[in-house]
């Protein structure tokens, strides 16, 4: 292995570009859970980690009213509502 002091790369976007705020908020929450049930880790921890990190980007967004943020924190919460109505859906007594 060898290190290259005048290495550099090049980035080039995709040409499709990304997903709205909205979905990238949506995926946040499903790949999250998706992550934590795949490796038997606390669900009830995870949520209290995605509400805590759904606050923080409201309290980002609020004073800049910055579309974006609050666009991706209603992602979130319809993330979090469809990962519940999948699990009501899969089991009663879930959730």
């Amino acid at each position: 292995m060898a290190v290259v002091a005048e290495a550099g790369y090049s980035h080039f976007p995709c040409a499709g570009g990304r997903v709205s705020p909205r979905q990238f908020g949506q995926l946040e929450v499903r790949n999250r859970l998706y992550f934590v049930r795949k490796h038997g880790l606390s669900l009830p921890r995870c949520f209290l980690c995605i509400g805590i990190r759904l606050a923080m980007t409201l309290v980002a967004a609020l004073p800049s009213c910055d579309r974006d943020m609050l666009a991706r924190a209603i992602g979130n919460v319809e993330g979090l509502l469809a990962f519940r109505s999948k699990a009501r859906q899969s089991s009663p007594t879930a959730l």
